[in-house]
């Protein structure tokens, strides 16, 4: 085979059929024509099957791996989601839904007078807060106090009263409970009134009442029977007691360092006026004051 440049182009205007009649005519002379003629009718006899393109991508994708479909609501953040969600709703559902809380507050210096249902009252102190649940209350009058309250309750079911240092009992009777940190009185103006405190049970009846301090339960009697809206009363308690109510029925703030408020008190101050207020009690403890603004300093 001649491989010189001229013949090789030769050969491929051959093959583009650009040669003249005459070099056409010369080349057909010549020994290579014979192989190249061979050559070019054999390529000529070949054919390839038509392409199918939907067949050949189905066989392509056979040949991936399979693949485990997820749905939307199989996937662990969703599964998690959906656990967070419920637990949401039955939070909402018992604390808010299955609830009817009540509550009834009073700031200092100020007082209110409630209508529980059924017919039954409470004077609610300064300071205080009265809370019960409105739901179950015709099966069982639950209501916790923090402070003070005078209530008139009406026969029906059990009513019960809790507070800080124990829990009182009744049908239908009208009594008085002052609650605070470390003291609480409760007296009986009419009825039975069941005191629980600790291991301790008291029945008190109209005129009698109890004190509870340190955990310590004593009973005590008192004469006059009819409660008061216009004053507090006091038996045999110790006097920071006593400054600590005067200070949240006045709204003003007790100084008592200098003086000794373990000793106890026994009487009544008016809630007319401060002065004469303050006068009772420091007459009866043989203390003075001095009253600057909101701030009385006891000596």
């Amino acid at each position: 085979m001649n491989d010189r440049p001229d013949h090789n182009e030769l050969i491929i205007r051959w093959l583009n059929g650009e040669l003249s009649p005459e070099e056409l005519a010369d080349f057909e002379k010549s020994d290579e024509y014979a192989q190249y003629k061979a050559i070019l009718d054999e390529t000529d006899r070949w054919s390839l099957p038509p392409l199918d393109i939907d067949s050949s991508y189905d066989r392509l994708t056979q040949k991936k791996s399979k693949t485990r479909s997820i749905y939307w609501y199989q996937a662990p953040v969703t599964r998690l989601a959906a656990v967070f969600l419920l637990l949401l709703v039955a939070i909402l559902y018992f604390t808010l839904g299955s609830s009817s809380l009540v509550e009834y507050n009073t700031d200092l210096a100020e007082t209110q007078d409630i209508k529980l249902p059924g017919l039954s009252k409470v004077h609610l102190g300064p300071s205080s807060l009265l809370s019960f649940d409105e739901s179950g209350w015709n099966k069982a009058r639950k209501l916790e106090l923090k402070g003070t309250a005078y209530f008139q309750v009406t026969k029906g079911a059990p009513f019960q009263v809790t507070f800080l240092q124990g829990t009182v009992a009744v049908h239908g009777t009208e009594f008085e409970i002052k609650s605070f940190d470390n003291y609480a009185s409760i007296m009986c103006y009419e009825g039975t009134v069941e005191v629980l405190t600790g291991d301790s049970t008291v029945m008190l009846t109209k005129g009698k009442g109890v004190k509870i301090s340190l955990s310590r339960t004593r009973a005590f009697d008192f004469q006059n029977t009819s409660w008061s809206r216009s004053s507090t009363r006091f038996n045999q308690a110790p006097l920071s007691v006593v400054l600590k109510s005067l200070g949240s029925r006045f709204g003003v703030k007790v100084l008592s360092d200098n003086i000794d408020t373990q000793r106890t008190f026994t009487g009544a101050y008016t809630h007319d006026s401060l002065e004469v207020a303050l006068n009772t009690v420091c007459t009866t403890m043989g203390l003075t004051y001095e009253k600057n603004g909101n701030t009385v300093t006891l000596q």
